[in-house]
């Protein structure tokens, strides 16, 4: 039988640096693995808006520098075709 080690760790709020409290935890089978998730949010809610905030604009710059980059690569591969057809 497997025994489970819990790990104590500190996980202080990136903006404030109070210790982060669990919200949610739950657990996913993955394979023959087993994920424990755990969401965890800041215990002042005022911050915890701003963070949320925070992480939400830089999810929507990486999804835009994404589709940029996808934008040029599909660029690129149709100015290669083109060069190579014109031969």
């Amino acid at each position: 039988m497997m025994s489970l080690i819990t790990k104590i760790t500190s996980n202080p709020c990136s903006r404030c640096g109070k210790e982060r409290v669990v919200v949610k935890s739950w657990n996913k089978r993955v394979g023959n693995s087993l994920l424990t998730y755990t969401l965890t949010s800041c215990p002042d809610p005022e911050c915890q808006k701003r963070v949320s905030g925070d992480l939400r604009k830089e999810a929507a710059r990486r999804s835009a520098q994404k589709k940029e980059a996808e934008m040029r690569l599909k660029l690129k591969k149709e100015n290669l075709v083109m060069s190579k057809g014109g031969m």
